[in-house]
């Protein structure tokens, strides 16, 4: 491929992290990447901090910062629809930055986060090959980008859909009430939105698509893109998995943005506790733990013994592990009776 390829993420951690193991993988096939960074009135340090680590340490990636947005006239009233509104309010930003790299030097292809939508108008406009990159399953998707055919057929309250069975063809059979609460939050701003997300995309030609395939658009499978231990460190978390049978071990983790409230997270460890199962769990905060925090920020650590049944990690000490997931970064916890972390 010749030229640059530009990608472009939202500006929370959780999603340039990818964004920068798919610049890697660009990398080692000789393709020059550039990331573009959304510059919010209020950007998470946790990102600033990722950005300048993989700056040091990966000089060949090279990261555009993109001119500050000013604050908004009229301010969105949900975290949600400020994260979609920044980055539809940043598009005349994107599209100088794109017209002043093609002075000197080809731009390839745009590759755009799942959520930045509205950057296909200004692929269009410039006639740039845009893809979309999306990092979750594939089960996960296809359910996704039916949504906005099937959600005008159902009854629009909670209530109504309750535990309809979902039938989408490949997929096992889903409750409705399991879907994302956005989905469900029915005539609200952050449902239209959300599923106009889906909408969009479903419309595309392109989806690049970490780690499967699916059957609803055109899918390149590029992953699992795993970031790489640093050099001569193993992660103790990977060392006791690297010790257990061959797919024996059951991972439960829902990103950065995965919370439950504290009855959930019991009910999770009820189950995991009498399933006898082997496991991973990322456990993080319940969102009323910083009740104060502003959106994305990350939550404070977890204190395990508060949130979890009494006893279960003594209980389980040898049936898995749970990480939690700090301020900053996933800190790793052995259930051992003593309960050091």
């Amino acid at each position: 491929m010749e030229g640059k390829v530009v990608l472009y993420p939202i500006m929370g951690v959780s999603h340039i992290i990818p964004m920068v193991q798919l610049a890697k993988l660009f990398l080692n096939h000789g393709i020059s990447v550039e990331i573009a960074v959304i510059n919010p009135p209020v950007m998470p340090t946790s990102t600033t901090n990722f950005i300048s680590k993989v700056s040091s340490t990966n000089p060949e990636i090279k990261f555009n910062l993109l001119p500050p947005l000013p604050p908004p006239t009229k301010p969105p009233t949900t975290p949600f629809s400020t994260m979609l509104n920044t980055i539809q309010s940043n598009n005349t930003q994107l599209q100088s930055y794109l017209q002043s790299m093609s002075e000197t030097t080809s731009v390839s292809a745009l590759v755009i986060d799942f959520f930045c939508v509205d950057a296909l108008n200004v692929a269009a406009a410039l006639k740039i090959p845009v893809y979309t990159f999306y990092t979750s399953g594939a089960n996960d998707l296809a359910v996704l980008l039916r949504m906005p055919e099937l959600v005008p057929t159902w009854n629009h309250t909670k209530k109504d859909v309750g535990k309809n069975p979902v039938v989408i063809p490949g997929i096992p059979l889903l409750r409705a009430s399991d879907l994302p609460h956005l989905v469900l939050h029915f005539n609200t701003e952050d449902h239209e939105l959300f599923i106009n997300v889906f909408s969009e995309n479903f419309e595309r030609w392109a989806l690049p698509l970490n780690p499967a395939n699916t059957t609803y658009v055109l899918a390149y499978c590029i992953g699992p893109l795993v970031t790489a231990p640093q050099e001569g460190v193993a992660h103790p978390c990977l060392r006791w998995l690297d010790s257990q049978p061959k797919n024996s071990v059951v991972l439960l983790s829902f990103g950065s943005s995965g919370n439950f409230p504290i009855n959930q997270l019991q009910d999770i460890a009820f189950g995991i506790e009498k399933s006898g199962q082997k496991f991973i769990w990322v456990v993080r905060n319940p969102e009323s733990a910083s009740p104060d925090g502003k959106p994305y920020d990350p939550l404070a650590e977890p204190d395990l013994g508060a949130l979890l049944p009494e006893g279960f990690l003594n209980r389980t000490k040898e049936q898995g592990i749970v990480v939690k997931h700090g301020r900053h970064r996933s800190k790793f916890y052995s259930m051992r009776p003593s309960g050091d972390s």
